[in-house]
This record gives structure tokens, sequence and C-alpha cells, in this order.
């Protein structure tokens, strides 16, 4: 499974660590990390395993793909693979912000703050297929997190 720390293999998951990625040392998560030996050939660049409860990624490996053009990745919040969603799209806006009354256009606008979408997006976006955003829900926090991806 592709997250945003690192594919997560079966033989990873067992040792409650994924693969690993590239990261800012200056922007590291607050989350448990291993960090790689660095390659000569890439100096800049700091691979990092990120730790996590063995069950918690061997649940992820077993967890269904969802649909994206450009591959999944699953995102992780209070030190837990998040839980996916769905899909955004003009008839999914009640599912993740019931809000009565106020213009889906206000409402998707609201959301998309909050889930920390730095684009112009609009209905259209969405249900035209130029868009993909892909919720996700914090195991803990019940947050909302998002993976955005264009066709």
């Amino acid at each position: 499974m592709n997250t945003e720390y690192g594919m997560v293999r079966p033989e990873d998951a067992r040792t409650g660590m994924t693969h690993g990625v590239p990261l800012d040392p200056e922007k590291l998560p607050d989350l448990p990390l291993v960090a790689h030996p660095l390659d000569p050939a890439f100096p800049d660049e700091h691979w990092y395993s990120v730790k996590c409860a063995p069950q918690d990624l061997e649940e992820l490996i077993r967890t269904p793909k969802y649909h994206t053009w450009q591959g999944e990745q699953w995102l992780f919040c209070c030190g837990r693979p998040a839980v996916f969603a769905g899909t955004l799209n003009s008839l999914s806006l009640a599912k993740f912000v019931p809000q009565i009354g106020a213009p889906p256009q206000d409402i998707l606008d609201g959301l998309a703050s909050q889930l920390g979408i730095q684009l112009p997006i609009s209905l259209q976006d969405l249900d035209g297929g130029s868009v993909g955003v892909y919720v996700f829900r914090c195991q803990e926090c019940q947050g909302l997190l998002s993976h955005v991806d264009y066709d």
C-alpha cells in the first residue's frame, strides 16, 4: 500500500515500519522515525521509515485501495493510518459537511479550506472529472484529511 510515509509491504507491516520516504529533516512528522543511511550519490536526501503499531499497518495492507488517476496515497493522523471516507463530489458534500441551507459551492469552499486544498476548486471540477479529492477521517481525533489528484 502506498502511503504518505512510503510503501507498506507485508514485511514492513510485521516490523511496524513503513519502507521509507525522503523527508525534510526540518519538517519531520511528530512520529517515531528510523533514519536510513545516507546515500553518497544523494547526500541531500534524508530517508526515514515511520514507526507505527504493526496491527495498524497489517490492517492497512488488507484494506482495499481506492481508485485514483495517479495512485493512492494513504494518509496518517494521530500516529495511525486514517480511514478512507470517500471521494468528494457534489453528491457527497453532505456526508462530510452536513450544513443545511448553505449553497453547495459555499460548503465546498469551507471544506476545501478545512482540508487545506490550495487551489480554486469548483463543483464542476469535482463532478467533471478534472480533480479528484479523496477524503480520510482520523481514527483518533475524527479530523478530516485529503489527497488531491488531477487527471
